[in-house]
């Protein structure tokens, strides 16, 4: 048989659901991440499933990520380690994938892992209806009647829906601006399809 790819998850936040945060390296007290359990079987098919975690860099941390794995009925084929292995591809909450661009420090400062992002998209989300109310943007007499102010509270329910962290939200919005400028800029003299 092939060997197969080595697939590495991080386990607080990816595997473990960590609501409770760190307790210390032999504690684990929330349940698994939803759907965790099912895609570790259908990815134990294709990878061989490692976890790397800092809790691993002591016993315990190692011997209550395999109690936590057993309880709750993961496959039992995990390599369990602190040292990253030459891996074809690693899921974890707290990175964002390089794509030959460097992102910004204040992106990087703004960071949030998908389990904080839904409350802070929400939050960003009511600030923005509140402060486009105080810009007076939905009052029938402002520019477009009012218009404006709903379109930019939809894209933020857009934004919201799609769980937009501010260093994506920022990258999506820069890249609109710049279809959207060479767009308009551009006097076309067939019509484009």
């Amino acid at each position: 048989m092939k060997n197969k790819q080595i697939l590495v998850l991080d386990f607080d936040g990816v595997l473990h659901s960590y609501t409770s945060g760190w307790q210390g390296a032999a504690i684990i007290s929330d349940p698994p991440v939803a759907g965790a359990i099912e895609f570790c079987w259908e990815a134990s098919r294709h990878f061989d499933l490692w976890i790397v975690s800092s809790r691993c860099s002591q016993d315990l941390g190692i011997g209550a990520i395999r109690d936590f794995l057993d309880k709750y009925g993961f496959p039992d084929t995990f390599t369990i380690s602190s040292e990253k292995p030459p891996a074809y591809l690693t899921l974890d909450d707290r990175a964002i994938a390089f794509r030959g661009y460097w992102p910004s420090i204040q992106e990087l400062k703004n960071f949030e892992p998908w389990y904080l992002e839904k409350e802070s998209t929400s939050k960003r989300h009511e600030f923005f209806k509140k402060r486009l109310q105080e810009l007076g943007v939905y009052d029938k007499n402002s520019d477009y009647a009012g218009m404006l102010g709903r379109c930019v509270e939809e894209l933020s329910e857009v934004f919201a829906k799609q769980g937009h962290s501010g260093f994506s939200a920022v990258t999506v919005m820069g890249l609109f601006n710049v279809l959207f400028e060479e767009w308009d800029s551009q006097s076309f003299v067939e019509e484009i399809p």
